[in-house]
């Protein structure tokens, strides 16, 4: 999140939509361009000659649920792996930004994790 965050901060008029679906689901969006990154588990592979990867540690968290008034606990709260996927040569900047931003802190994401 502090990623996502500094992303926000230095491009104010772009905005972060977060949507789910399965890894073909993704994969499909991201080749008809209605999506520029997907988060996928690291049971998928991505192809080397067309999409970029970064595979990142995560951790499945509590998510609060205020409506309802209840936290929702993880069945299984070990760590995870997580690919974040996006097609290589964007022409859009933001993209390009929000790419070089992953990698360049591809260490500090996956530190994060071990606390």
């Amino acid at each position: 999140m502090p990623l996502l965050e500094k992303f926000s901060k230095a491009n104010p008029n772009c905005q972060l939509h977060f949507l789910f679906g399965n890894t073909e689901d993704i994969y499909d969006k991201l080749n008809k361009k209605r999506i520029d990154f997907g988060f996928i588990e690291n049971n998928a592979s991505a192809n080397g000659d067309t999409y970029n990867c970064l595979i990142i540690s995560t951790k499945q968290h509590s998510i609060i649920c205020e409506q309802a008034g209840c936290t929702i606990e993880p069945l299984n709260p070990s760590g995870s792996q997580t690919a974040v996927v996006w097609k290589k040569a964007s022409s859009n900047a933001l993209v390009n930004s929000f790419s070089d931003l992953l990698l360049s802190n591809q260490a500090a994401i996956n530190a994060e994790y071990v606390k």
